[in-house]
């Protein structure tokens, strides 16, 4: 700054001096007059004819003295730009206006006494520029003057002109007297200015000295600021960098947190109280939304949690609101789609105010309804280790006791801390136990899993029959980690068998054989017969009009009436005949006949005893009648089916002829019907003729409570006589070879029928179908069954095939591998009429079978009866040992349903569920269901 001031004050120093400084007003009246003397020339020649040059030259005029006139008055910055041509307009103005002067026509002396005035008074205006440039106007001026004073009309007097020439040059005179005083007064001046001079470069040198020396310190000043700025600009880019990467690591870790939280199912709870605002993180909708109010939350719970858990809930969070607990964890119930699922949740107090009341809680939220499921199902499963009356066992990898339940420690006498720890091998006393377990632990090595009949030792007591049953549990490579053991005491098994077999046996009403034994006992006369050669003889017994009695009396006197009946047949027999109970009001008789002895005989005593006398049924006496057929082995056949069969054909054609009478099966009564015959014809024409058709009986799911299965029965629709009942035709054509063709048309039907109803929706349903002795004894029955299955596409496991105990006596080994090669398609196996065939109990440890069909008989009345209702359970849990399915075929009211669902049964059949129905009535039927 002091060097630009002091090369200010060296330009005002050395500025051109002949160049005064004017006043506004000395410049505004210098070019005023000369545009006045402008306008005055213009104004004078306006009329005459003046030259072109003379006028141009006046515009001329106008223009150079009204543009400095227009600068003086402007506030703009073109003033300082017009000083450096200032110097040069008055000499041109003057120039100009001279011009002028010579180029105009000659005046009169009056006009040029007018412009000689203004030359005047323009010169004696251009004074203030000095004494230079005053000559340089007032020379031209001058000239123009006595040029225009000679030219005038007349011409003026030579005193005039001298006079004007004398003004002109006296003022000359005078303005150079004026300007040589400031002349000699300027080499003073420059002495002085000259010594400012110096002292001014003395102190601008001095000035650029401390200049340099500041510039020098400053310039250090700014590198070191510089380098300073640069450490901070770098430890700042450290710190940003520092930020940066810990910001990314809080989310990265925040980001791993929340996946980790996700993962783990957790939801996660603010409750800032004092604020009344809850956050929660997206855990299950039934909360509702991520930020609520304090009141909101409250509501929210009301509305959820379950009545019985939510005081629990609320005492537990007003604990933790008061301050009473700083942690706390509690379990509710929420409802969830019409079901009730179980939440945990655990939080702490992490802020109290000045009461020490809670402030703010967090914690969290979790889904443990599998947690209670599976503990649940840990408790049962323990308290069914605990309490069952089979020993279990758990064995390690070693073969020695991890674990044993307190029916094991009874059954072998075994203390638990004795045999903890301890191997197999040396706790059993079974007789030649190496040898014995080594076969054992080969087999679980091989097959993992072995069961069989042990002869075991008590502690210190006896020996008994122990049933042993041991499974291999192995790890996720495969490896054995436990053994698993079941045992049993197969003495007290034995017992049960007895009473079993006793039930499944005899008659419960009547103390008699039933027909299950019935049928045993024919089936070991015929083997007496054919080892022995001793016939028999089949006497059938059939009480008249019985129904009569039911519905006059009621079922109580009618069973105390068969009692009866039972009580005289007993006593008119011998110890070595066999008597039995084969249906409601039928009964039958098997009688070895030695040469001598005499049927007829032994019928009609059996007959008087029933008849003769009268019976005595509470205040009321009855008298019976009867009919009794007679056939007998070898005389009328070799075949106890055909006997049976043919004894029933005489207990017919004896109460065809009215009844109460004796008929000796003979060979009349195999034409004793005309109609079988025209049966078995028709029926031969009703496979070509379409006149077949499947009905369908539902079974009811008892554990569901939904049709999920039903039994395929065929039906023959004849043109004459309508609806045929099966009972009128399957038998003929079990004889003549026909079931074969019925069996493959109910098999394909039903097959194809299940498979599209499967399709429509209806669920995964099965289908069973009846399978005769002669079906079962084709060659060709899997091939028949395989394309069945594969032509209609349904899956073999919902394809059922039942088969009467009947069908399962001749030969059960070869049933068994049959049955066996079956099952290998995937089907299903059931027994029909179980209880009523042949040696329920023995078949079913050879024969694989999946389900057991209680006999209608037994589950008739069952409501009444509580022997039946013993046989029923005692089935069922027969059934349930064996892990096989029971269904209960005829049940007819809901009292029997419901019993039967209490005593266990999985089916229940029966026109209480439903009678038979053709394929619409059924789809009909499911579509109802699926609604």
């Amino acid at each position: 700054m002091h060097i630009v001031v002091l090369s200010v004050k060296l330009s005002q120093k050395f500025t051109l001096a002949s160049m005064p400084q004017l006043t506004m007003f000395e410049r505004v009246a210098f070019y005023a007059a000369w545009l006045i003397s402008a306008f005055v020339w213009l104004l004078h020649f306006e009329a005459s004819a003046s030259s072109s040059v003379s006028l141009i030259s006046n515009v001329l005029l106008v223009l150079l003295a009204g543009f400095p006139l227009a600068v003086s008055f402007s506030q703009s910055g073109r003033f300082d730009a017009f000083t450096h041509i200032e110097p040069f307009i008055p000499v041109v103005i003057s120039i100009v206006w001279s011009f002028g002067v010579f180029n105009s026509p000659n005046l009169s002396s009056d006009s040029v006494t007018v412009f000689v005035l203004l030359a005047f008074l323009n010169i004696l205006l251009g004074r203030p520029y000095g004494l230079h440039l005053w000559l340089g106007i007032s020379a031209p001026i001058l000239v123009s003057m006595n040029y225009l004073m000679l030219t005038a009309e007349p011409s003026l007097s030579a005193a005039t002109m001298t006079m004007a020439n004398v003004l002109l040059i006296g003022m000359g005179i005078h303005l150079g007297v004026v300007d040589r005083g400031p002349q000699r007064r300027s080499s003073a001046t420059k002495k002085a200015n000259a010594q400012e001079l110096a002292q001014l470069r003395y102190e601008k040198n001095r000035l650029n000295n401390a200049l340099m020396n500041t510039e020098k310190a400053l310039d250090q000043k700014i590198k070191q600021r510089t380098a300073e700025l640069e450490r901070a600009n770098l430890q700042l880019n450290q710190q940003v960098e520092l930020r940066k990467s810990v910001s990314d690591a809080l989310v990265k870790s925040q980001t791993r947190l929340t996946q980790a939280i996700e993962a783990s199912n957790l939801g996660l709870i603010d409750w800032e109280i004092a604020e009344g605002r809850y956050y929660q993180s997206n855990f299950h909708e039934l909360f509702g939304d991520k930020e609520l109010s304090s009141q909101e939350v409250i509501e929210s719970l009301k509305r959820i949690v379950h009545p019985d858990d939510y005081q629990t809930l609320r005492d537990t969070l007003n604990d933790a609101l008061q301050g009473n607990t700083v942690d706390y964890q509690v379990q509710f119930r929420v409802c969830e789609e019409r079901d009730w699922h179980w939440m945990e949740e655990s939080g702490r107090v992490v802020e109290l105010d000045d009461d020490r009341h809670a402030r703010r809680i967090m914690g969290t939220r979790r889904d443990i309804q599998h947690e209670v499921q599976r503990n649940e199902e840990v408790r049962l499963a323990k308290s069914v280790f605990d309490h069952t009356s089979e020993g279990v066992f758990v064995l390690d990898h070693q073969q020695r006791f991890l674990s044993v339940n307190t029916a094991y420690t009874k059954i072998t006498g075994n203390e638990l801390d004795t045999i903890l720890g301890q191997a197999l091998l040396d706790v059993s006393e079974t007789p030649q136990a190496t040898q014995v377990y080594k076969q054992v632990f080969e087999t679980l090595h091989e097959k993992g899993q072995w069961q069989g009949e042990l002869l075991e030792r008590r502690r210190h007591g006896d020996y008994f029959s122990q049933w042993t049953q041991i499974n291999v549990i192995r790890d996720e490579r495969g490896g054995i980690k436990y053994y698993a053991g079941l045992i049993s005491n197969m003495s007290d098994h034995k017992e049960v068998d007895e009473k079993l077999d006793y039930l499944l046996n005899y008659d419960s009403l009547t103390r008699l054989a039933n027909r299950t034994q019935f049928q045993n006992q024919l089936h070991r006369a015929l083997v007496r017969y054919q080892t022995d050669d001793l016939p028999f003889a089949l006497v059938v017994l059939d009480i008249d009009r019985f129904k009569h009695v039911n519905n006059s009396f009621g079922y109580e006197a009618s069973d105390r009436l068969l009692q009866l009946v039972a009580e005289r047949l007993s006593n008119s027999i011998q110890r070595v005949d066999v008597l039995a109970r084969i249906g409601g009001n039928e009964f039958a008789c098997i009688v070895a006949c030695s040469p001598t002895f005499q049927v007829r005989k032994f019928a009609e005593r059996l007959f008087h005893s029933l008849t003769e006398k009268p019976y005595r049924l509470g205040e009321h006496e009855l008298v019976l009648s009867c009919s009794v057929g007679i056939a007998m082995l070898p005389e009328h056949t070799n075949d106890i089916e055909t006997l049976r069969r043919f004894g029933a054909l005489a207990v017919q054609k004896a109460k065809y002829h009215g009844g109460n009478q004796i008929q000796m099966f003979d060979e009349s009564l195999k034409t004793f019907s005309r109609e079988r015959l025209e049966i078995e014809k028709e029926l031969r024409s009703a496979l070509m003729n379409d006149e077949l058709e499947v009905h369908y009986q539902p079974k009811l799911d008892l554990k569901e409570g939904l049709i999920l299965s039903y039994e395929a029965l065929i039906r023959w629709r004849h043109p004459e006589r309508g609806l045929v009942s099966p009972q009128e035709f399957v038998e003929i054509a079990e004889e003549n070879g026909l079931i074969s063709d019925l069996g493959a048309f109910v098999l394909y039907a039903a097959c194809q029928q299940t498979k599209a109803w499967q399709d429509q929706g209806f669920g995964d349903l099965s289908v069973s179908v009846n399978l005769s002795p002669r079906q079962l004894l084709e060659p060709h029955l899997k091939s028949i069954i395989i394309e069945s299955i594969a032509e209609s596409g349904l899956d073999p496991q919902y394809l059922e095939l039942e088969l009467t105990e009947s069908a399962l006596k001749e030969d059960i080994q070869g049933v068994s591998e049959r049955l066996s090669d079956l099952r290998d398609i995937g089907i299903k196996v059931s027994v029909d009429d179980f209880g009523t065939g042949y040696s329920s109990l023995s078949y079913l440890r050879h024969l694989p079978v999946d389900t057991l069909k209680i006999d209608r008989e037994f589950i008739t009345n069952i409501e009444l009866s509580k022997e039946q209702q013993a046989i029923t359970k005692a089935i069922v849990v027969l059934g349930s040992s064996l892990d096989l399915k029971v269904v209960a075929e005829g049940a007819e009211n809901e009292a029997q349903l419901d019993l039967l669902r209490e005593l266990g049964c999985d089916y229940v059949q029966g026109y209480y569920v439903s009678k038979p129905l053709g394929k619409e009535a059924m789809q009909v039927l499911l579509q109802q269901q699926s609604q």
